[in-house]
């Protein structure tokens, strides 16, 4: 029996992972939405990667996953929350 905020449950939920536990634990995740010139939204990314990495990292792996307009396109990142940007990268 499992009881969690002093309800009790015999069910268990568990989360299969594509990746050694020890290995996800040193990956920072990011969900990386991909808007086009016209602030329409494009694709949704997730991407893994290690705590340590830098945001140019993080553009650097997510040219490799988008399609630009032109080969000389600039990717910008901003930071958003509760749907208020924090900063722009």
């Amino acid at each position: 029996m499992l009881v969690h905020y002093n309800q009790m449950s015999d069910i268990l939920y568990y989360e299969i992972l594509d990746i050694p536990l020890p290995e996800l634990q040193g990956l920072k995740s990011l969900k990386v939405s991909f808007h086009n010139s016209r602030t329409e939204e494009v694709s949704v990314h997730n991407i893994r990667l290690p705590k340590q990495c830098t945001v140019g990292d993080v553009i650097n792996e997510l040219k490799g996953k988008v399609e630009l307009s032109s080969p000389k396109a600039e990717l910008r990142i901003l930071e958003v929350f509760y749907h208020k940007i924090y900063k722009i990268f």
